[in-house]
């Protein structure tokens, strides 16, 4: 795994010093997916079940609102008090949030800003109409120790989300457009 920049450190936001992370937090991730169309191109094959998430309708803030702290308090709920790593994709026109910070190289070479956080962070960190797509949510969220992982925007019709087989039942309070077992 490769970054580039200076290398990790820190970054000041909110008035908190933040983690960068580099390529060995990630690797879990670069070592276990292919590039590819399948479902496990985006999240290691490691979780009991995967779901494509349905992201709402653009231009309707309310229920963007709505499913992005669905989302988090799904995640909250199952990876309990701990820091997550928030990956931000570089394309150029979105916001990458701490745009000095080092990139880490995922998936086909993108390259990520990978910071340690919480969901305080993952909701508030970009605002409304700084990104191109639809939500202000990371491109990437992870508990810090892997268990869980969630792309919830990973294009802008909908995302990837993966984790225990529990967690994604036809119950659970996020419009899914397919299981994936």
């Amino acid at each position: 795994m490769s970054h580039s920049g200076s290398g990790g450190g820190t970054v000041a936001k909110g008035g908190g010093d933040w983690q960068i992370g580099l390529g060995a937090d990630v690797a879990w991730i670069t070592n276990s997916t292919e590039t590819g169309l399948s479902i496990t191109s985006a999240i290691p094959p490691i979780f009991d079940a995967y779901a494509t998430i349905v992201m709402p309708e653009p231009g309707v803030p309310a229920l963007l609102a709505e499913h992005e702290l669905r989302v988090l308090r799904l995640l909250m709920a199952e990876t309990a008090d701990q820091d997550w790593w928030l990956g931000y994709l570089d394309t150029g026109t979105d916001d990458v949030v701490f745009p000095d910070a080092p990139r880490v190289l995922l998936y086909a070479h993108w390259g990520y800003v990978v910071v340690k956080a919480g969901p305080a962070q993952a909701q508030l960190w970009r605002t409304a109409g700084s990104t191109p797509r639809h939500t202000r949510l990371p491109d990437l969220m992870f508990p810090r120790t892997g268990r869980g992982s969630c792309r919830p925007c990973g294009t802008t019709t909908g995302g990837v989300l993966a984790g225990r087989a529990a967690l994604l039942t036809p119950s659970w309070p996020i419009p899914v457009l397919l299981r994936h077992a």
